[in-house]
């Protein structure tokens, strides 16, 4: 074949000069190895891909001997030029290259990936590389590429996530739905999994489902995608653990790169799921202890509880131990306690409600100490009883009185 003309920044005699050095560095490169004479083929920079076409002509066999080093060489670069992925592009057209494997047993994809080269692996991508390949110790290329992705490599990721990737990762040990969901920025692919058919009740080896993964996090549009679904939000684990509990506990675990979801997003995913369990009848049995959980919060917010009464929870529910949604509020020695306790007998809350123990609200509150709690509760109860001593008022007028 004839080379390509290319305009060289240098005189002909020096590329002439290059040539007559190929057939005594490939000579030394068939004992030492391919590597060092990648390295002096790359650092020719421009001049490098005429090089190349010169040695797939005159010198075929050190062409192909040093095809893969060099594009091993390029993949492992941190900055890519122009010429860089002109070379890359050059030697993908080498037999065998798209398979060939470096020492560790890692393909030039996962290579590209690991670096987040995205010219090389759109190059390696068109050229058939296939993003299930997986390395010596059975990673796939893909999952090398989650550890580090960002938002402008959703596209990507979502072009490599096919059905023939849906494997169970061997890296994370989880479901790809679980290890999406524990990402920043994870709504698309999130989006992108359930399309493809991913279970949104698959549950990982601890057993929390992917919409328990959501709440976990606080990403409410993820809770409403797998709510469309078909998530279940009635799942629960041990000790009414459910995705509604999990998202009130604002229980977030590990943060994810250091950042800890906002309150408002764990509210805004309870309530997502809160209207999803009153379309499936709420159990009540739920609403004793995800209150308790609630308290465990920084402040109060109406909206949530509002939402709660709008599923069909009752303010005058009792737990096993006969408490209601007042005797948790007296426990809690927080300001919003008060918040709360007042806003509960606007909405019809009974302050006059003892529990097992034959405890009133507000005695729980002053055993507590919570005292600005417990003159609010004893007034309420004692406003009560006398509503219910006292005949009710006739406002008739006299006149009209039989």
């Amino acid at each position: 074949m004839s080379a390509p003309i290319f305009p060289l920044r240098l005189p002909s005699s020096y590329f002439e000069t290059l040539c007559s050095q190929v057939e005594q560095r490939a000579q030394e490169s068939l004992q030492s190895g391919w590597l060092d004479f990648a390295t002096w083929i790359l650092a020719q920079k421009q001049d490098a891909s005429r090089l190349l076409y010169w040695m797939e002509e005159h010198y075929p066999q050190a062409y192909l001997e040093a095809t893969p080093a060099l594009a091993f060489l390029i993949v492992s670069c941190e900055f890519l030029g122009d010429y860089h992925i002109q070379i890359f592009s050059q030697c993908l057209n080498s037999p065998g290259i798209l398979n060939a494997v470096n020492e560790q047993g890692s393909a030039l994809l996962i290579c590209a990936l690991q670096l987040k080269h995205h010219p090389l692996i759109e190059l390696l991508l068109e050229h058939g590389a296939r993003p299930s390949v997986k390395d010596a110790h059975g990673v796939s290329a893909l999952e090398y590429f989650f550890e580090r992705y960002e938002p402008q490599d959703v596209p990507l990721i979502a072009r490599l996530l096919t059905r023939e990737t849906l494997t169970t990762p061997q890296r994370f040990e989880q479901p790809w739905l679980h290890v999406a969901l524990a990402q920043e920025h994870c709504t698309p692919l999130v989006e992108h999994l359930l399309q493809l058919g991913e279970d949104p009740n698959f549950c990982d080896p601890e057993g929390y489902t992917p919409l328990m993964s959501a709440a976990r996090f606080g990403e409410p549009q993820c809770v409403r995608s797998l709510l469309s679904y078909g998530a279940q939000p009635q799942t629960q684990l041990h000790d009414y653990l459910s995705a509604l509990s999990i998202a009130l506990g604002g229980r977030v675990g590990p943060a994810r790169y250091g950042k800890t979801p906002l309150r408002k997003q764990h509210i805004e995913c309870a309530v997502l799921l809160l209207h999803s369990l009153k379309e499936q009848h709420l159990d009540e049995s739920l609403v004793p202890p995800l209150v308790r959980l609630w308290l465990s919060l920084l402040h109060f917010e109406p909206s949530f509880f509002n939402a709660l009464l709008q599923a069909g929870a009752q303010l005058n529910h009792r737990d096993a131990q006969g408490d209601t949604l007042l005797h948790w509020a007296s426990l809690s020695h927080t300001p919003h306690s008060v918040v709360l306790c007042s806003w509960a007998l606007d909405q019809g809350a009974n302050p006059s409600l003892l529990n097992e123990k034959g405890q009133l609200p507000y005695q729980i509150a002053r055993i507590r100490h919570n005292e600005p709690c417990a003159l609010l509760l004893q007034s309420a109860h004692e406003k009560g009883t006398l509503h219910q001593l006292l005949p009710p008022l006739d406002n008739t007028p006299s006149c009209l009185r039989l």
